[in-house]
């Protein structure tokens, strides 16, 4: 990813698992290719998550913010809707780790007046999925705004945030329960504005998606597409087999779980 002028926050609820994220992300300049920022404090004094970043001296076309599998851990829908906890939560955290980039790193050019992009892989989709549900109840993504003048909002400090909110990636989402996989609420989805919404990027591979032994992770995955389609909401999904040992696989294997994070696509940027 070196070069093409993403700034990439990686936000840890423990600590990063996945080594092979760290290949992906690293580069071969002098300076340390990744920074962890540890503690960044978010909204509250006991909510603090470490950060991962990576970025360079150059203008960042984009921030892109990663919510790994593992290191989630979300038993639930975890706020309710209208106070919009994990925006607040997401905003406090990018502008800590922003402030502290600058400090540690004064070279990296880090901003947040640049698209945001979102990413969730595996259990981290779920944080994606609380973010969703609280943007439809958001005056600035809602279809009701214009009805309901007195439509909630977060703060301006984060309303300033989310309206650089332009896409949202979905890499094999699921989980260990058995109900909310992917975003299915029609109540929730049925309020988003289509010419407001971010766009979604829904990217599968089988290991989520063609195991016979967990078929309620394709139920919600369809059900899932087939609401974005109702809605008119802008979104692309693609099935990803994975290329291991020079053949495809459409086998629901671990590796190819993991394998979907070196081929995603970022719409925009040349890989």
């Amino acid at each position: 990813m070196a070069g093409i002028g993403l700034g990439i926050f990686v936000v840890l609820c423990l600590i990063i698992s996945q080594d092979k994220l760290i290949d992906m992300l690293s580069d071969t300049d002098s300076e340390p290719a990744v920074i962890l920022l540890e503690k960044c404090l978010g909204s509250g004094p006991d909510k603090c998550n470490d950060v991962l970043f990576t970025g360079g001296p150059e203008e960042p076309s984009a921030n892109v913010v990663f919510f790994g599998g593992d290191v989630q851990t979300v038993p639930q829908i975890g706020h309710e809707l209208n106070k919009f906890g994990a925006l607040e939560q997401l905003n406090a955290i990018l502008r800590s780790a922003v402030t502290r980039v600058r400090y540690v790193r004064p070279r990296c050019l880090a901003h947040l007046h640049v698209p945001l992009c979102l990413v969730g892989f595996s259990k981290g989709c779920s944080v994606l999925m609380q973010l969703l549900y609280e943007l439809a109840h958001c005056a600035q993504f809602s279809k009701s705004s214009s009805q309901n003048p007195a439509s909630s909002n977060p703060t301006r400090s984060t309303q300033e945030l989310i309206s650089k909110l332009d896409s949202m990636y979905w890499l094999d989402g699921g989980h260990s329960g058995k109900d909310a996989q992917w975003p299915t609420e029609t109540t929730i989805l049925s309020r988003l504005d289509p010419c407001r919404s971010p766009k979604m990027f829904i990217h599968g591979t089988p290991y989520q998606l063609m195991d016979s032994r967990r078929p309620w992770k394709s139920r919600d995955y369809n059900r899932s597409l087939e609401l974005l389609r109702q809605y008119g909401l802008p979104h692309k999904h693609e099935i990803l087999t994975s290329v291991l040992n020079d053949s495809v696989s459409n086998e629901p294997t671990l590796e190819s779980h993991f394998a979907l994070l070196k081929c995603f696509p970022i719409e925009g940027a040349e890989r």
